[in-house]
């Protein structure tokens, strides 16, 4: 039994957009998270139920270690690969990841290429880079210096 706040994430494929259910007290708690996010601050998202249930097993597999990956983290295509059982679909793992319909929620953005360079991001690379920068990665060009894992 789930109780209130509960908080769903779903995707609505007609509109090409996510859609929000909330049984509680409104979705104010979510939107104030995202604000702290993006102001500098670690937020847990756990607390939210998405359904990934539209997409193909694979890429829910990616998506699902991808929101694992903690705040302030970044791993390579090749690892999470790797954790999927075959580093050799890093590439894979990347076009999975272009298909995610939460992002921030599911951080995609903290996922970079092996050799530290940021790779590619559906949003952008300056937001890609404006996101790890915010979560304490330290960049030089499209280069992952330093983070705190």
């Amino acid at each position: 039994m789930l109780h209130p706040p509960y908080y769903q994430l779903s995707y609505d494929l007609k509109r090409r957009k996510p859609t929000l259910f909330y049984q509680g007290k409104g979705k104010e708690g979510l939107l104030s998270r995202l604000r702290d996010y993006l102001k500098g601050e670690k937020v847990d998202f756990s607390f939210l139920s998405l359904d990934l249930s539209f997409l193909p097993p694979f890429t829910q597999k990616v998506l699902t270690i991808v929101r694992q990956i903690p705040y302030g983290v970044v791993y390579s295509y090749g690892e999470v690969a790797e954790m999927l059982g075959d580093k050799k679909k890093a590439r894979a793992v990347g076009q999975a990841l272009r298909k995610n319909p939460f992002p921030i929620i599911i951080p995609c953005h903290r996922v970079i290429k092996g050799d530290r360079t940021l790779g590619g991001y559906t949003g952008g690379l300056r937001l890609k880079r404006w996101l790890l920068q915010n979560e304490g990665i330290e960049i030089k060009g499209r280069k992952v210096l330093k983070w705190k894992g």
